[in-house]
């Protein structure tokens, strides 16, 4: 009686095929690549963009901790790696703007592994407001590159089974809340989530 259009079902496929082959442990492990990649990823890019090493594992260290208790087998932790990608996408298009075209197979792949996706063309727009107010274009992408980018990722978004029913699905999370509470929407509080 009530559709729920899950845009995840690449997530759900991969899944099912790991425990097919390997239990809880084949899921765990591969939860454990997914998130060892997002770290590798985004500690890839903090160094490209002139971080130490040292600062950069000591945050991305304070940062595991703080996401700890998201760390676990569902679609969410491709999320951490759509996100880290979107930013060393970013760094590399600074200075083969080309790359940028990279962000519609990124987004529609992300898409269809997580919801989350909505976030690839977000990260892609603050670039372009960050390039916009920079205005150094010699050290920084035109505004332009991210703005096409933003748009074509965008349209992406929609490269899943369920269409426009991504949107559908990303709305039914903002009232989520007051029909049933999860855990994951509810507001942070010193008690629950103190780091």
């Amino acid at each position: 009686d009530h559709p729920y259009p899950d845009p995840a079902w690449l997530f759900d496929l991969g899944a099912a095929l790991l425990h097919r082959l390997g239990g809880i442990p084949a899921l765990t492990v591969g939860k454990a690549i997914v998130v060892g990649l997002a770290f590798g990823l985004a500690f890839l890019v903090c160094r490209r963009r002139g971080a130490g090493p040292a600062a950069t594992a000591l945050t991305l260290a304070l940062a595991a901790w703080v996401v700890l208790p998201r760390m676990v087998e569902r679609p969410h932790v491709f999320s951490f790696l759509g996100e880290a990608a979107m930013l060393w996408l970013l760094v590399v298009q600074a200075r083969r703007p080309r790359a940028a075209a990279l962000a519609v197979p990124l987004v529609a792949l992300w898409a269809n592994l997580h919801a989350g996706a909505f976030l690839g063309p977000m990260i892609l727009g603050l670039a372009a407001c960050g390039a916009w107010l920079d205005r150094r274009c010699s050290a920084t992408v035109a505004p332009a590159v991210p703005v096409a980018a933003m748009l074509a990722a965008s349209a992406a978004l929609l490269a899943t089974p369920v269409g426009f029913g991504i949107v559908d699905y990303l709305g039914a999370h903002v009232g989520l809340q007051a029909i049933h509470p999860v855990d994951e929407f509810r507001p942070p509080d010193v008690q629950s989530d103190a780091a």
